[in-house]
C-alpha cells in the first residue's frame, strides 16, 4: 500500500499525490450503497480553491475490506482493478476523491468536462474552458502535480507568461503537493 498509516485504523493523513496513488492502483472503492458521483464543475473548482487556500475539506472515512478483482467505477472513470485483501471503501468522501482523481489523475484527460480544471495565473482562480477556450496563462491542474510536468508546461507556454506566473505556478504545485487530507480508516 502506498501509504505506511493507511495500514493502521485510525486516524491519518494522505497527501493528494499519496490519495492519487492508491486510487490509480485500485485499492479505494465505491460501496453500491453510496450515491452515484453528483459534483458539477464549479464543486470541483471550489473543491481545488479550498485546498489552495489551505483550508480543511473535510476528513475521509475508509473501510478497509478485502475487494474481489472488478471494475472500479468513480463517477465517469471506470477501469480495472486487481483483487486485494486491503482495499479501501469510501464510506464518506466519495465526491471528494472522485473530483481529485478525476482532475489529477493524467491518464483521465478528457473524459469528462467537470475535470478539466484550469488555474488562471493572472487570477489566481480556478476555472473551467468557456467554450473550449483556455487562456494562454491557465495551467492545467493536472500538469501542476508534479514539478517535472510544471517545468514542460512552462517551457511550452514561455512566450505567453510573465515573470510573477512562474511563482504563481510555483506555489500552485508546492499546494497540491504538500496539501494533507484527514483521513480516518
Amino acid at each position: 500500500m502506498a501509504n505506511a498509516a493507511l495500514e493502521l485504523t485510525g486516524s491519518s493523513v494522505l497527501s493528494i499525490p499519496e490519495l492519487i496513488n492508491v486510487a490509480r492502483d485500485g485499492l479505494i472503492r465505491i460501496p453500491h450503497f453510496q450515491r452515484s458521483f453528483v459534483w458539477d464543475a464549479l464543486d470541483v473548482r471550489r473543491l481545488f480553491d479550498s485546498i489552495y487556500r489551505g483550508f480543511p475539506i473535510g476528513t475521509v472515512i475508509l473501510w478497509r475490506k478485502e475487494a474481489p478483482a472488478s471494475e472500479v467505477d468513480f463517477g465517469p472513470i471506470h477501469f480495472a482493478a486487481p483483487a486485494a485483501t486491503d482495499s479501501l471503501w469510501a464510506v464518506d468522501g466519495q465526491q471528494r476523491i472522485i473530483s481529485l482523481f478525476g482532475a489529477l489523475a493524467s491518464e483521465w484527460k478528457g473524459v469528462d468536462p467537470r475535470f478539466e480544471v484550469y488555474f488562471d495565473l493572472s487570477t489566481a482562480r480556478f476555472i473551467n474552458p468557456q467554450r473550449g477556450v483556455v487562456p494562454a496563462r491557465a495551467i492545467p491542474v493536472r500538469e501542476a502535480l508534479e514539478t517535472r510536468k510544471l517545468a514542460a508546461w512552462t517551457r511550452l507556454h514561455g512566450d505567453d507568461l510573465e515573470l510573477n506566473d512562474f511563482d504563481v505556478a510555483d506555489r500552485l504545485v508546492g499546494v497540491l503537493r504538500d496539501y494533507r487530507i484527514s483521513t480516518y480508516v
